[in-house]
């Protein structure tokens, strides 16, 4: 059997993952802008990784919002 519990409850919770999961995004650009790179190569490589990771997280955190549950 499953964890029951209220609809604001799992909202309340949805939304502390969002500000988990922006937190990951913001970190991972800012821990990006800090970054020495010789490499033309890599940088441009970390930098796809990156974005990758922002839109990965933004489309998670829309998923998220977007869950609807009854009450």
């Amino acid at each position: 059997m499953g964890l029951r519990i209220s609809a604001s409850s799992a909202k309340g919770q949805i939304r502390q993952y969002i500000r988990l999961i922006d937190n990951v995004a913001k970190q991972a650009e800012k821990n990006f802008k800090d970054m020495d790179f010789e490499n033309a190569d890599r940088r441009e490589e970390t930098e796809e990784i990156i974005q990758r990771m922002v839109k990965d997280c933004e489309e998670t955190a829309g998923d998220m919002e977007n869950t609807y549950f009854e009450e």
